[in-house]
């Protein structure tokens, strides 16, 4: 199908934006079931085994946070204060407990991280010296994955929010962090950067593990770590100067594989890799795929 993949659970529920249709579509692993949404989404999380998707639409009046659990709900009615409604809206993400997280942004303020509890309570995330902070994802059991600038530094880090609230920060020195994607271990992959040049890394334990490049052939410039499994593989991307030089990786016991060499299948990128090691992604031509392991 040709659209846009947005997201796999661990079931094998896929979410995504068809190219042509109107309103994204949930595909359940059974591979009975399909169920249309209402609208189109830019961006969507699922949750609660394929029940619950969050995320975001896009039309003339900006961008509206959504959550749609059989029933269609427009988020930015409890995300609009009284004195200002904030230009655009987006929901990243649900947990277990039904927690929504996301970014708020508006003309006249940066980017700004927001929680919703399961009874309506918003809340800001809010770090002392932080300019700017984005919800980058969300695990089941509610520990928030966090990009933040600080006033007092020039590169830009991650940061763990705890379910017990305790912030944890993912730096280097001299670099920045970019994180993606945090897994029901509380361990995190993305990508660092330093001296021009970046690099897939994994987070465990307060440790973080520069995972390399697929080799010198292709001359990677940028690499990054797209989505962690609970078993720690990594999917990513890599691009280099040329367009061949581009291609996507997958990190597993200590080596990284040429993902689009090993699939047979030119890819455009990655989106998420579930515990049963299925890989969503887009291929060259369009099309939604969803790799399985052999």
């Amino acid at each position: 199908m040709y659209g846009v993949p947005l997201d796999l659970d661990e079931e094998g529920n896929i979410l995504l934006q068809p190219a042509s249709d109107r309103g994204a579509i949930l595909l359940h692993a059974d591979g009975v079931r399909v169920d249309r949404l209402p609208h189109d989404l830019t961006i969507g999380r699922l949750s609660g085994g394929g029940e619950v998707a969050v995320g975001s639409t896009s039309d003339s009046a900006g961008i509206t946070a959504v959550l749609f659990d059989g029933v269609w709900t427009d988020l930015n009615t409890l995300l609009c204060g009284s004195s200002e409604c904030w230009a655009n809206n987006e929901a990243i993400g649900i947990d277990a407990g039904g927690r929504i997280v996301g970014n708020r942004y508006s003309l006249s303020t940066r980017l700004s991280a927001y929680t919703i509890s399961p009874n309506g309570i918003v809340s800001t995330l809010v770090f002392p010296g932080a300019t700017s902070t984005g919800v980058c994802d969300v695990n089941s059991r509610g520990e928030i994955l966090v990009h933040a600038v600080f006033s007092n530094s020039a590169y830009e880090r991650a940061v763990i929010v705890s379910t017990s609230g305790e912030p944890i920060g993912i730096t280097i020195p001299n670099g920045h962090v970019w994180a993606n994607s945090i897994n029901e271990r509380s361990h995190v992959a993305g990508c660092t950067q330093a001296a021009g040049v970046s690099h897939p890394f994994i987070w465990a334990e307060g440790k973080l593990t520069d995972l390399g490049s697929i080799g010198p052939r292709y001359g990677e410039k940028f690499s990054c770590g797209v989505s962690i499994s609970d078993e720690d593989v990594v999917v990513g991307d890599s691009s280099a100067p040329t367009i061949r030089g581009s291609t996507h990786f997958v990190y597993a016991n200590g080596t990284m594989f040429d993902l689009d060499a090993i699939s047979g299948i030119e890819l455009d990128y990655v989106v998420r890799i579930n515990a049963k090691g299925q890989i969503l992604a887009r291929d060259s031509f369009g099309y939604v795929v969803l790799l399985k392991p052999r």
